[in-house]
Formats: structure tokens, sequence, C-alpha cells
């Protein structure tokens, strides 16, 4: 009797969990020279889409349970990297999308939020883009606006930033050369 009753609130705890199912997509488009990080969702697992660039981020991660003081909790923990490469105008970029959470305690302050990207790029060896949050912040002002898509333009050296806050969409666009000290706080809307 013991296993039928487990074997259910585990499945609704995982129902719980998985609400949407994010996914990162690198694209390397050689022709335009840009390179392209997108974070989607799909409804369920499913629906993932498959193919060369994409990963899901829940793959990157793994569920830890630990019996401590306070009882028996779950954690989202990184399991790993997912990493891509690519050659633009003769830089040869490299892609790393970690899973990352605001609170890897599943029942903890904001710990039942799924993963988000965080990205890093690398341009010969050199930082461009230093562990970039796209979403699943729980405090303002880093909870008020999300990333849904870089772009690097290796013709222009600019990098484009699809944003979304609750005011709608929007863009910004940042010089190659303010990338690798950019705040993320700066991508909010009205931020100069």
């Amino acid at each position: 009797m013991r296993a039928p009753i487990f074997l259910a609130l585990f499945m609704c705890s995982a129902a719980a969990l998985a609400d949407e199912w994010p996914y990162v997509k690198v694209t390397c488009d050689s022709a335009a020279q840009v390179l392209r990080v997108e974070e989607n969702s799909a409804d369920s697992s499913a629906e993932l889409p498959v193919g060369k660039g994409i990963q899901a981020l829940y793959d990157l991660t793994v569920l830890k349970t630990e019996d401590g003081p306070a009882g028996v909790q779950d954690y989202r923990v990184k399991k790993r990297d997912f990493r891509s490469s690519c050659n633009l105008r003769g830089a040869a970029y490299k892609v790393i999308v970690s899973p990352w959470k605001f609170s890897a305690k599943i029942n903890g302050m904001c710990g039942g939020y799924s993963p988000s990207a965080q990205l890093s790029v690398l341009r010969n060896n050199q930082k461009l883009i230093d562990k970039l949050i796209f979403s699943g912040f729980c405090n303002p002002p880093e909870s008020e606006f999300g990333i849904t898509e870089v772009r690097l333009i290796a013709a222009n050296s600019i990098a484009e930033f699809e944003l979304i806050d609750q005011k709608g969409k929007y863009q910004k666009r940042i010089s190659f050369t303010a990338l690798p000290r950019l705040e993320r706080t700066s991508l909010v809307r009205d931020a100069r």
C-alpha cells in the first residue's frame, strides 16, 4: 500500500515542479555572421524540440535529496554545462550555458521555479559575456524583466538583447567592448 501512495505523491510533486520545460537554442549563422542564444519553454517534456544546438535545461540538472536538521529537503542542482562553438569573421566563439536557479531548494523561497539559462561567451578565449542570467530572479530589479534572446553580431561587434517586462518586449544594443563589464540591471527598460 505504501508504494502506490508514494508513487502518486511523487508524480503529483514532479508535475507541480515541471509546469514548463525550459530549453536553450544556440544558432551559429556564418552567412549572417550572427551567434544567437535563445531561451524558450515547451508545455511538456514531449513537446521539447530536438536538434543541433538545442538543450533542455532540466537535463543539465539533477534532483538531490538531503536529510538535514530541517528534515528531508529536495534540491535541484547543476549536473553539467551545455557547450557550443562557432567561428565568425575569423574569431572563435565558445558558448557555455549553465542551468541557474535563484534557490536550489525546491520548497524554499522561489525554489519551485524552473531553471533558467546562465550564459557565458568567450571570443578568442577572452570573456565577452560572463555568467549572464536570463530570468528567474525573485527580487527587484532583476525580477522585473527577463532576457529571451542574445544575438552577437560579429560584423558590427554589437550584442542585441531581446527582453521582456510587464510593458512587453523591448531591445537593447551593447558594443562588444562594453560586454565584459555588463551589469544585468543595465538591461532594465529605462536604464541608461
